[in-house]
Parts: structure tokens; C-alpha cells; sequence
């Protein structure tokens, strides 16, 4: 339940970049950003839920910036997101509950879209009928993240996790999960739909650059 947490808030605070992982060449690029004042310095790190054994070690940026922090704190209390039931709950808010379906949810384009890559992933064209558009996204994210190889137990918060574990230092959450689950809830049926287009476009935009590459 933990990996759907958190893929639906990075997609739902719009930080989900691409569902194509770097390439190892690439990994001295990383995610980090400074933010100092005369008696502080905090570092942010943009953390993917998914990532392949090939993107270990991280970019030492992300364990420079762990090892000058006095705490960690992330987005959600990793402790916190791994409650089952809270997980069960968030699996309820993502499905239609109503008689609705997806189907009358998004234009007809976004729909047949949605429909072609189920259909081109050998699943039934309706098998996500019963989805809300950004559960929709969320749930191919993290298929597609998987079929490159991602696994859910190798993230950048998990890593950090267990080096602050390994290190004793404090760590918190910056908000509650039901929050951020409401917030994504309350966003519009435009950007909902928003959301799955953009995650269907980058689906396609990754396959195509893998038929290239080959």
C-alpha cells in the first residue's frame, strides 16, 4: 500500500516527471536544492517511489545532503504510510463507489486512449472502468514503472529511510496523509483527467524512445 501512497502524491502534487527511468549515465544529476538562511540550511530532495537496481548507488548530492541534515523530514511520516487500513481506505477513494465510471468521467479521446493501452497491454479495454481518472494514472505509473524494472522497495525515501534508521537521526512527516488524499480528492474532474492524459502520453512518449534505442 505504501508504493501506491506514494505515487499518488508525487502525481498529485504534479512531480512526476516521466515514467521512464534515467539512464545510469545520467545518475550524477540529481535532484537536490539548498535553501540557506543566516541560521539554517534545508535540503529538498525530489524522491521517485520506483527505482531499478542499476540507479544504485544514488548521486552522492542525496547522501551529502543526508549527512549535513540534523533530521529528516518527509512528506508523509514513512510510518504512517504503511497503515493498512489507511491503505485499504485510500484503494476505496480511488474506485467509483456510485454506478459512475470512467467512461463519464473524461472526453471521449482521453477515454479510447485509456482504452488502447489496456487493449495494447493485453487487458480488457474496460478493465479500468471503475477507476477515477487519477487513480487511472496512478495505478499505470506504477505498472509501467515495474515493467522497466522499478521495484517498490528500492526508492529514494526508502533509502533515506533506512539511513536514518542506521543513523538514529529524528525524522517526522511535513503533513498528514488524509490531507494530501483530500486535497487530490477536492482537485477538479478537469485536472483529474488532466492527470491520466498526461500519464497515457508519457507512457507512450517512454515506449517510443525504447523502440529507438533498440
Amino acid at each position: 500500500m505504501r508504493r501506491i501512497i506514494s505515487t499518488i502524491l508525487t502525481l498529485g502534487l504534479g512531480c512526476f516527471s516521466s515514467v521512464a527511468a534515467p539512464d545510469k549515465a545520467d545518475s550524477d544529476v540529481a535532484c537536490v536544492w539548498q535553501v540557506k538562511s543566516d541560521t539554517n540550511t534545508v535540503y529538498f530532495v525530489g524522491a521517485l517511489p520506483f527505482l531499478r537496481e542499476s540507479d544504485f548507488p544514488l548521486p552522492p548530492q542525496i547522501r551529502q545532503a543526508f549527512d549535513q541534515a540534523e533530521r529528516v523530514v518527509f512528506e508523509i511520516d514513512p510510518t504512517e504510510s504503511k497503515d493498512e487500513q489507511k491503505g485499504q481506505d485510500l484503494i476505496r477513494m480511488g474506485m467509483f463507489a456510485d454506478g459512475a465510471s470512467i467512461k463519464g468521467s473524461v472526453s471521449t479521446k482521453t477515454y479510447k486512449a485509456l482504452g488502447d493501452f489496456l487493449s495494447d497491454s493485453g487487458s480488457p479495454r474496460a478493465a479500468m472502468d471503475s477507476f477515477r481518472p487519477w487513480f487511472a494514472a496512478v495505478m499505470i505509473s506504477m505498472t509501467e514503472m515495474m515493467k522497466q524494472g522499478g521495484r517498490p522497495n528500492l526508492g529514494v525515501g526508502d533509502t533515506i529511510e533506512g539511513w536514518a534508521a542506521e543513523a538514529g537521526k529524528p525524522w517526522s512527516g511535513l503533513e498528514k496523509m488524509e490531507v494530501e488524499l483530500e486535497l487530490l480528492q477536492s482537485m477538479s474532474k478537469e485536472i483529474h483527467e488532466y492527470m491520466l492524459k498526461s500519464t497515457l502520453d508519457e507512457v507512450a512518449d517512454a515506449d517510443r524512445m525504447i523502440e529507438e534505442m533498440d
